[in-house]
């Protein structure tokens, strides 16, 4: 069980290690497939909320990225267009895998990603969960299959509305669950 404030793990008490926060309901918090309780998924409206902030929060790296792109030369612009799609992916491989399943949105809209299992995610998890959307990006760059990566990243985005599971198609690639925290 993490912490609903800080994503910390939490004691058996259902306070938390870090910051001492106690847990309105421990067993609300967290979700096992092992506990036979059914999780509480996320929904769609907290879904997008925590995309949106984390597309906020990606905005600047992005500004510096397309203004090094269009002063420089073409092959300057691959370099930058490549840092730019490897700072997206990083940034949510690296926020899942540290901040136990939490992008800064996730944390802010008290949601969070963890395994289909209900455990913690795996390497492979975070991998796929990022490389989905970096590999649809990318597709949309080739010319001849840009259209169908774009309905699949359509897809994508409103699959969770329709989903029992409000899983989108980059949940089920990589076999996982957005919860509430």
């Amino acid at each position: 069980m993490y912490c609903s404030q800080c994503g910390s793990p939490v004691n058996n008490s259902g306070t938390c290690s870090v910051c001492g926060h106690v847990q309105a309901a421990p067993s609300d918090v967290s979700y096992s497939s092992t506990s036979g309780a059914t999780p509480a998924y996320a929904g769609y409206g907290k879904r997008v909320g925590a995309t949106i902030i984390d597309g906020l929060v990606l905005i600047p790296i992005a500004i510096l990225l397309v203004i090094g792109a269009v002063a420089g030369s073409s092959g300057s612009q691959v370099v930058f267009t490549a840092a730019a799609y490897g700072a997206q992916f990083a940034y949510q491989y690296l926020l899942l895998k540290n901040r136990n399943g939490q992008t800064i949105g996730n944390r802010q809209m008290k949601t969070r990603v963890v395994a289909a299992n209900g455990g913690p995610l795996t390497t492979t998890n975070m991998a796929r969960r990022a490389g989905f959307s970096l590999g649809l990006s990318l597709l949309m760059l080739i010319p001849s299959i840009a259209a169908l990566a774009s309905l699949v990243a359509i897809a994508d985005i409103v699959f969770p509305a329709f989903d029992k599971k409000r899983q989108a198609l980059h949940d089920k690639f990589a076999d996982t669950l957005v919860v509430m925290a």
